[in-house]
């Protein structure tokens, strides 16, 4: 059965926004009367497709990875280990992405910053940010979890 993926509907909903926005900018500048606000939301939805593209790769084995010579120089012990070394250290790098990108929302909240066209607050984009260190904070451990009671990791598929 196939498993409904959040990430990559949001990723390619957001693709399409972007896409369909840009679009709107460049059919009103050729007829002469150029859009302020379509530079602006397109930049906040790049942001938004990056990082909820960059949580669906990450969990679906798009992200490098150079195992090569865990494989060829560890047992599978070696690897088990290495694979729950590996998550260990990404939970912390998006954790504390996660929380500086909450301190940053908090922050700019706070001083009520916004986008100078839409008057948007910037925590838009931030949002983004603390939604991809969460999910990829779960998604590794689960992976340390399956790593634990012997499975395969799902991100090396």
């Amino acid at each position: 059965m196939k498993r409904f993926h959040l990430d990559l509907v949001l990723s390619s909903l957001v693709l399409i926004a972007m896409a369909t926005v840009i679009l709107i900018q460049i059919v009103f500048r050729l007829m002469g009367h150029p859009l302020s606000w379509t530079e602006e939301v397109a930049r906040w939805l790049l942001v938004w497709a990056t990082f909820a593209g960059a949580s669906y790769a990450f969990k679906n084995g798009g992200l490098i990875t150079v195992d090569y010579f865990v494989k060829k120089l560890l047992k599978e012990q070696g690897q088990k280990i290495s694979g729950i070394c590996a998550m260990i250290f990404t939970i912390a790098y998006f954790g504390l992405m996660g929380i500086s990108a909450c301190a940053y929302m908090k922050m700019t909240l706070e001083k009520s910053q916004t986008y100078p066209i839409t008057k948007v607050p910037y925590a838009i984009t931030l949002v983004s940010l603390i939604y991809c260190g969460i999910s990829c904070c779960i998604f590794a451990v689960k992976e340390i979890q399956k790593l634990l009671k012997g499975g395969e990791k799902d991100c090396h598929h």
